[in-house]
């Protein structure tokens, strides 16, 4: 569950990470928003493709000092998102860091299951189309990500069937202490 006081450290957005994008004034508010936000969980709903949104999330998270971890929930999505999820490079400084990044791409089980990886409060935790996720593992994510004090955004896809165990679990999700923003 959601409920109760569920605060992490908010992401201080570096400026012109979030210049490099150029994007429109109500997405820049959108982007620093999630990121600023003491809420730990917060929901996006899509009415589009995630591209945009993962790579604008990645380059001003990264660049403002945390580590951007995507979590899929089948072999599609994860060809998709590691496909997707190159670092974008607006400097010569940071096309020479980003040659030496590896893309952080798993699938929802072996994320869960994965014991080595150390998380902190200073990681960013994107979850590719969770509306197909099950209720099982959005409470494993949920009890993880509050034992790592780690923040969450997971993207819903509101324009696509639901996941046949998941009974509309992201609805639910987002009646609980969660940031929601439209995309």
């Amino acid at each position: 569950t959601t409920k109760g006081h569920n605060r992490s450290v908010p992401i201080t957005v570096n400026p012109k990470a979030l210049d490099n994008l150029n994007l429109d004034a109500s997405n820049t508010q959108k982007i620093t928003d999630l990121l600023t936000s003491n809420k730990q969980f917060n929901v996006v709903n899509l009415f589009g493709h995630s591209k945009q949104i993962t790579a604008n999330l990645q380059h001003v998270a990264t660049n403002s000092g945390s580590r951007v971890h995507f979590i899929t929930n089948d072999a599609k999505s994860l060809k998709e998102t590691q496909q997707d999820t190159k670092h974008q490079s607006f400097t010569p400084m940071q096309w020479v860091k980003n040659r030496f990044r590896e893309e952080s791409v798993s699938n929802v089980n072996a994320f869960l299951t994965n014991k080595d990886s150390l998380h902190t409060s200073k990681d960013l935790w994107v979850v590719e189309n969770a509306n197909k996720l099950s209720v099982a593992h959005l409470q494993s994510i949920t009890e993880k990500a509050k034992a790592t004090k780690s923040k969450v955004v997971y993207l819903n896809h509101t324009s696509s069937r639901q996941g046949m165990k998941s009974n509309s679990a992201m609805n639910l999700y987002q009646k609980g202490n969660v940031n929601s923003v439209n995309w």
